[in-house]
Order: C-alpha cells, then structure tokens, then sequence
C-alpha cells in the first residue's frame, strides 16, 4: 500500500488514507456525524421493540416453566439471540415471576384447603400446615426461597387468626346456646311444677332464683347476643305460660271430679281473666283447651280399653259357666270353675246364673211328671 494517493480502479477516483490522527476535511466531517445521530436514531426505535419482545417472550416462557415444575425448580432458561442486556433481564424476570405466582397459587390453595378441614380448630390447622410450609421451602428455588418462606409465614399468620377468630366465635355461639336452652328448661320446668302444686313451691323458687341468675348473666355479657328487648319477650312469654299451667291444673281438677264437660267449662275463666293481657288470652285459652282435651281423649281410651278388656273377660267366663253345667249334665267331672272366680268377673248376676244352672243340671228329671223336679 503507497503511503501517499491510492488509485480505486473500480471507481476510477482517488482517496486519501485515513489514519489516527488524520484531519478531515469539513465535507466528510459532516459526513461521519450524519451517519453517527443515524446510529443512535435507529438504535433509539429498534431498542423498545426489542425489549418489549423480550419481555413477551420471558413471560410465555415462564409461565410455562412454572406450569410444568409446578411446586418445584424452575426450569432452565432457553438461550436466544435476545439473551443479552435489559432483553435478558426481562425473560429472566419474567419468568421468576411467574415460577413464583405459580408456587404461590399453589400453596394458597392448599392453605384454603387446610381451613376446609380445620374450620374452628387452630392446633390441627398448623399442624396441617406445618407439613405443607416445609416442603414448599425445602423444594423452592434458592433465590426465590426466602420470598416463599416470608409469604408462608405471612399467610400462616393471617390463617392462625382467622381460624382463631372463628373458634371463638364458634364457643361464643355455643355458650350462648347452652344459656338460651337452659332458661327455656327452668321455664318449662317453673311451669311443670305450678301445673302439678296449682302455687309456687319451695321447687319453684328454686328454679326461679336459677332462671333470673341465668338471664342476668345473658344480659351482663357483651359478648352474647341478648338484648332487654328480648329479655322482656321471654319474661312475658314466661308469665303466659305460668298462667297456663296454673288454669291446666285446675281444669285438670274438674276433669277428676267433676268430668269432661265441667273441665272445659272451667276454661272459659281464661278468656276474661284481668291479669292476662288481652292480645294473650286466646293463646292461653287454646293452650289449655289442647291439654285438658289430650288428658279427656286419654282417659277415654283408658276406659274403651278397661270396657274391652272387661268385654272379653265376661265372654270367657261365660263360657266357662256354660262347660261346667254340661259337665254336670253328662255326668263328667267338675270344671273346677268357683263362685269366687265368677263373682270377680260377672258380679252377683253372674253368681246367681251359675248357681242356677249347675242347680237346675244337677237335678235329675221326673219322669212319672213328664218334667224337671222344682
């Protein structure tokens, strides 16, 4: 190569060497920045193009790595043509969160599960849980394992309340259940007792003592749902059935005595009693009616039965004085059938027919008469 002008025969034009150092002339200064700002425009356009199909691309191909490790590693990353600069860091970002949004979904899943299975229990639900954080951990990729073991811990944290809450509420519930329940017995049991005594007994003081104890108790906790609203719903609820039993008691009395129709009589005092509010009274009037009429359909079955009973018993006895007089008619052995035993069943009626009969087969016939002997 000369050192001074070099011939181009293709062009058929004349440059000059262009070493360090070398000055340009102004034309082709010009030149070489022209080309330059081209550069940087063209790389300007081309990097956002490039970068937003790298990150396309990293988020396909991670959420399929994710897809197929499931709980575990992620799997190794495809080497492209974008795999330098920000292009690479995209697919790589990408795709380590889409591993972990996967890890997550699958660990909340089965942490929603665990609460399935232990809705009010607390000690089952970390030990369910306990087994279910270690092996998400254990199988994490290591870079990603102290971001899983934080979100376990923060969602175990939030489970361990939750499940606490609702324990609490479930005793709650519970306890509050058990106090209802129990004043619904010692009113039932209040009422039981007036129905039985007709007054209020040392019993029913006791009862009533335990029964305000209990609704106080209600009323005073802030954590059991009871209002004096209700509160006074079941007193007045109480007071009608009181009045109920006592009137029971004294239509059952008539019943005894004085028969069905005196019992029902006795309950028109029900519908003009002062001491009942009027809206109630019906109410109680039906309440009765529908007792004192079961005990009057009660006993009258009891005496169809005793009647039936009674019915059979007077047939078979019957019987039995009809085979003893033809026992003696024929001259067979007694039936060893007694007085006694036809008194208890057929009264003297029956006694005076047994008497007769075995008397009248007893006597032989007068033949020389042509009839029986007196």
């Amino acid at each position: 190569m000369a050192t001074g002008q070099n011939l181009q025969p293709n062009r058929g034009t004349v440059t000059s060497d262009v070493t360090p150092g070398a000055s340009l002339g102004t034309g082709e200064t010009e030149m070489w920045n022209a080309a330059s700002r081209l550069a940087d425009q063209v790389n300007e356009l081309a990097a956002p193009i490039v970068r937003r199909k790298a990150e396309e691309l990293g988020k396909r191909e991670g959420a399929a790595a994710a897809a197929e490790t499931a709980a575990g590693r992620p799997a190794a990353m495809p080497r492209s043509l974008l795999q330098f600069g920000d292009a690479f860091e995209a697919r790589t970002a990408a795709a380590g969160a889409a591993y972990q949004a996967g890890v997550r979904s699958d660990f909340d899943a089965r942490e929603a599960q665990a609460r399935i299975n232990n809705p009010a229990n607390v000690e089952g639900y970390e030990r369910e849980m306990a087994a279910i954080r270690s092996t998400f951990i254990q199988n994490a990729e290591p870079e990603y394992a102290v971001d899983l073991e934080q979100y376990a811990n923060n969602r175990l944290a939030l489970g361990r309340t939750d499940i606490s809450q609702a324990a609490s509420n479930v005793r709650l519930r519970e306890e509050a259940a058990t106090l209802a329940g129990r004043m619904s017995s010692l009113g039932r049991q209040m009422a039981d007792e007036l129905s039985e005594s007709g007054t209020q007994t040392v019993k029913y003081e006791i009862l009533r003592a335990e029964y305000e104890d209990v609704r106080d108790m209600r009323l005073s906790n802030p954590a059991i749902p009871y209002s004096e609203t209700e509160a006074d719903e079941d007193r007045r609820e109480l007071e009608v059935a009181q009045k109920a039993a006592i009137y029971t008691r004294f239509a059952r009395d008539q019943l005894r005595t004085e028969g069905a129709p005196a019992a029902l009589a006795s309950l028109q005092g029900i519908l003009m009693d002062d001491q009942i509010d009027e809206s109630e009274r019906a109410v109680v009037f039906q309440q009765v009616r529908q007792t004192i009429n079961q005990e009057i359909d009660l006993i009258t079955d009891q005496a169809n039965m005793q009647r039936s009973a009674q019915t059979r018993r007077e047939e078979a006895m019957t019987k039995r004085i009809e085979d003893s007089a033809a026992a003696i008619e024929v001259g067979a052995d007694d039936t060893g059938l007694t007085e006694a035993e036809v008194m208890g069943t057929l009264g003297p009626s029956g006694v005076a027919e047994f008497q007769a009969r075995r008397g009248l087969r007893a006597q032989p016939p007068d033949r020389l008469a042509g009839r029986s002997a007196p």
